[in-house]
């Protein structure tokens, strides 16, 4: 599930955090991705059909991946074993597998882990992967308290839908675990920082995201010298956002 919030950021950051601050909630997304597509398997659905990812997006969006691991596998800060082996991934939201099919082409990642939870777009998932080896699909939610074993992970959330394109700086809240009568979303930034730290193995993080979302979530969260974060702009409005731990 997916919140969306348009935060006012004039130095006051932390209050998106405590809910204090003026956030404006964005209706709607959390339940129009329910029914994606139409029996003949086209796309009906405006949340899904913006940022669902286009074959060739798809490709460029691999290509930055996979030179970015290359880039990182070779920097002195690292451990040199994890540039010696192919790695593996791990995609949450994986939808109809645009991106998992691209990923499984280039001959580079060793095994390939899908998530997705809808069941109209899984079957289409497993169809459309079954010829592949290395790819594993998964019909059930990306859990983050759940280890990753994996190098990478990449995430492409459903966040389409106009609406995205109109706000200054954009925050997802991610999840929606209630806690003591709180409702706890962690955002992008967070969740990322969440899962590095909680999984050995994990190296580099991915999200494909609106092109305005807001850049203090990452800079905030990953503000260390344990991290190393950049955005990448992609097709038109649209970002990746991609985190590296760094060996203590």
């Amino acid at each position: 599930m997916i919140h969306l919030y348009d935060i006012a950021i004039d130095n006051k950051f932390k209050n998106f955090l405590s809910r204090k601050g003026k956030l404006k909630f964005i209706e709607g997304d959390e339940g129009d991705t329910d029914e994606i597509l139409s029996k003949d398997e086209t796309i009906s659905n405006k949340i899904e059909a913006y940022s669902k990812s286009a074959p060739e997006d798809a490709d460029a969006m691999t290509e930055m991946i996979i030179k970015t691991w290359q880039d990182f596998s070779t920097e002195k800060t690292l451990d040199f074993s994890i540039g010696k082996n192919p790695p593996t991934l791990t995609e949450i939201c994986a939808s109809t597998g645009n991106n998992t099919l691209s990923f499984a082409k280039y001959n580079f990642f060793s095994k390939i882990t899908a998530y997705e939870i809808n069941e109209v777009r899984f079957e289409k998932l497993a169809k459309r992967t079954k010829n592949f080896p290395i790819i594993s699909v998964l019909n059930e939610a990306y859990d983050y308290k759940k280890v990753i074993d994996s190098e990478i992970a990449f995430f492409d959330v459903p966040w389409g839908g106009e609406k995205v394109y109109k706000l200054k700086n954009l925050i997802f809240g991610f999840g929606g675990v209630k806690k003591n009568n709180f409702i706890y979303e962690p955002s992008i930034g967070q969740l990322t920082k969440i899962i590095l730290d909680n999984n050995e193995r994990l190296k580099l993080v991915v999200h494909k995201l609106p092109i305005r979302y807001s850049e203090y979530d990452a800079q905030y969260w990953l503000s260390s010298k344990k991290y190393k974060h950049e955005s990448m702009p992609i097709a038109k409005g649209t970002k990746l956002l991609i985190a590296m731990k760094y060996n203590e």
